[in-house]
């Protein structure tokens, strides 16, 4: 039978999750009225202030005992971010791939980023299974076909499903070249969670720290502006927000065709 600290505990829970959703509430209005508040103009002038990579940054790319290893050559691989592979430590090219760790504060799960794999890549796994005495780690992959190269997600149901279904471990992402769709899947959870800490949303700041790893993360202004739309529709799907307070931020993207 539940004692009187067990109650008093249970509702202070309740309570406290009634502030946490109405904070989360609150975070996802001040969104929705800041872009009322935002013109295409506005907007593309964000996406075209963001970070782009100092050849600095990306030195082991540009090696030429690396460049059948990059798939484009004109998306870098920062060096500071970049996946080590140890066992190729010593080969040529030092054990370079051209893949890239995320960290991120408000992230419960670590993401690597990397691109697809090339025709005829010096690593290419298409299965695997680990074992250790009786465990076992058994790898999910998520194929998505309708999502064109340097396009946005039209449907959201499968991405928010991706997002909650990958919390819980350590994820790699890739598309073709692992910056514009691959970069939006990981702004967005990064979004996600910032909305889930019940911080102000700020998706340029948010994509500016993602390009820290990930040089040219988000890499088209559709997928840009597709983050504005992705929060706007998590927020209308969990009763936060209401089809009214976006409707000039929706009418101003609609004109411009985005």
């Amino acid at each position: 039978m539940p004692t009187i600290e067990d109650t008093d505990s249970s509702l202070r829970t309740a309570r406290s999750l009634n502030v946490y959703e109405s904070n989360i509430a609150i975070c996802l209005k001040a969104f929705a009225s800041k872009c009322e508040s935002l013109t295409v103009e506005m907007l593309r002038k964000q996406f075209y202030s963001l970070p782009q990579p100092n050849p600095k940054e990306y030195v082991v790319f540009g090696d030429p005992s690396n460049a059948c290893k990059n798939r484009y050559s004109n998306i870098p691989c920062l060096d500071s971010s970049r996946i080590l592979l140890e066992f190729l430590l010593f080969e040529s090219g030092g054990g370079y791939i051209h893949a890239n760790r995320v960290t991120y504060p408000l992230l419960r799960n670590e993401f690597i980023i990397t691109q697809s794999r090339i025709q005829e890549g010096d690593v290419f796994v298409s299965s695997i299974e680990l074992r250790y005495l009786a465990n076992r780690r058994t790898v999910i992959h998520y194929h998505w076909t309708g999502w064109p190269d340097c396009t946005d997600r039209e449907r959201s149901d499968d991405v928010f499903h991706a997002e909650t279904s990958t919390r819980k471990q350590n994820t790699f992402v890739h598309c073709s070249a692992g910056v514009g769709r691959s970069g939006t899947i990981v702004a967005l959870e990064m979004c996600l969670m910032t909305i889930a800490n019940t911080l102000p949303i700020d998706i340029h700041a948010i994509v500016c720290s993602l390009r820290q790893f990930r040089a040219m993360a988000v890499q088209t202004f559709e997928q840009y502006i597709s983050l504005y739309k992705l929060v706007l529709l998590f927020g209308q799907q969990n009763g936060c927000i209401n089809s009214e307070d976006v409707e000039s931020f929706y009418r101003v993207l609609q004109v411009a065709r985005l």
